[in-house]
C-alpha cells in the first residue's frame, strides 16, 4: 500500500495567503467601510455568518500536521484504514512468529504521524513491538533512493509556471460579496484564498460556513484549477 498522508491542516505556505484576505475582511470592518462587522452582527448575506465565525486553526504549531478532529480526522482516517487493512489482510501476519515487520516513511512529520497511525489501527497493541518505521529522508541529495522521488523536466517546469489560480467566475463571486457588503474590496484571488480555506476547514470541523457562500459554477470553476495542478504538477 503506498499512502503519503490524510486529511490534514494547511501548509504555512497557503496560511499566508488565508492570513492575507482574511485581513482584508476584518480591515473592511474595522474601518466602518461597510455595513458589516465581525462583532457587531453587521455583515448580511452570504457573509452572515462572519458575526460568529471564528478562524479554524487554534495555534501556528498545527500548520501543516495532521487534522484530529471532526469526521475528516487525518489521524483518524489513518487509524481506521489500518483496521480495515487488517480485516482483509491479516492472515498475512502471524505474530507468533515474533518478526519484526519492516514500514517506511517519508521524514515529514505529518506522514510520520500517518505511518504511526496506521501501524496502530493494523496491529494494535502489538504496534510498538511488532514494526520498526523506517523514515527515510526527503532531501534531493537522496536522488532515487527516497519515497519522494522527484524528476522534473524541462516540459513540466514550463507548464506549471504558466497555469493559474484565476477562473473569470472568481471575479463574479468577488463582485457579488462586494455588493453586499459596501466596502468590502475582494478579488479573484481573494476568492481562490476562501475557497481554498474552506476545503481545509472541512478536515479539521467537518463542515464550513464558507462552502455556501459560492455557487457550483464557481466551486466547479475552483475545481478545474487543482485538478490542472494536480494533473500536470502534482499528482
Amino acid at each position: 500500500m503506498l499512502r503519503r498522508h490524510g486529511e490534514r491542516f494547511p501548509q504555512s505556505s497557503d496560511v499566508v495567503h488565508f492570513a492575507a484576505t482574511l485581513k482584508k475582511i476584518y480591515a473592511a470592518a474595522d474601518n466602518g467601510n461597510s455595513n458589516s462587522s465581525s462583532t457587531s452582527g453587521g455583515w448580511t448575506n452570504d457573509l452572515e455568518f462572519l458575526n460568529r465565525w471564528q478562524y479554524f486553526i487554534p495555534d501556528e504549531g498545527y500548520v501543516e500536521l495532521e487534522s484530529y478532529t471532526g469526521p475528516y480526522s487525518g489521524l483518524l482516517s489513518s487509524y481506521r484504514l489500518g483496521t480495515e487493512y487488517r480485516a482483509r489482510y491479516g492472515h498475512l501476519w502471524n505474530p507468533r512468529e515474533n518478526k519484526t515487520i519492516p514500514m517506511f516513511t517519508s521524514e515529514f512529520e505529518r506522514v510520520v504521524q500517518t505511518a504511526r497511525k496506521f501501524g496502530e489501527g493494523f496491529f494494535g497493541w502489538n504496534y510498538s513491538t511488532s514494526v520498526a518505521l523506517n523514515i527515510i529522508s526527503e532531501s534531493p541529495d537522496m536522488g532515487a533512493n527516497s519515497l519522494t522521488p522527484n524528476c522534473p523536466g524541462d516540459n513540466d517546469t514550463q507548464v506549471c509556471d504558466g497555469l493559474t489560480n484565476y477562473m473569470p467566475q472568481f471575479d463574479v463571486a468577488a463582485a457579488r460579496l462586494k455588493a453586499q457588503n459596501p466596502g468590502l474590496d475582494l478579488n479573484a484571488t481573494d476568492i481562490y484564498n476562501l475557497m481554498t480555506m474552506a476545503a481545509f476547514e472541512l478536515n479539521i470541523r467537518g463542515y464550513s460556513d464558507w462552502i455556501d457562500v459560492f455557487t457550483m459554477d464557481e466551486w466547479v470553476s475552483f475545481g478545474y484549477t487543482q485538478d490542472l495542478h494536480f494533473y500536470y504538477c502534482a499528482g
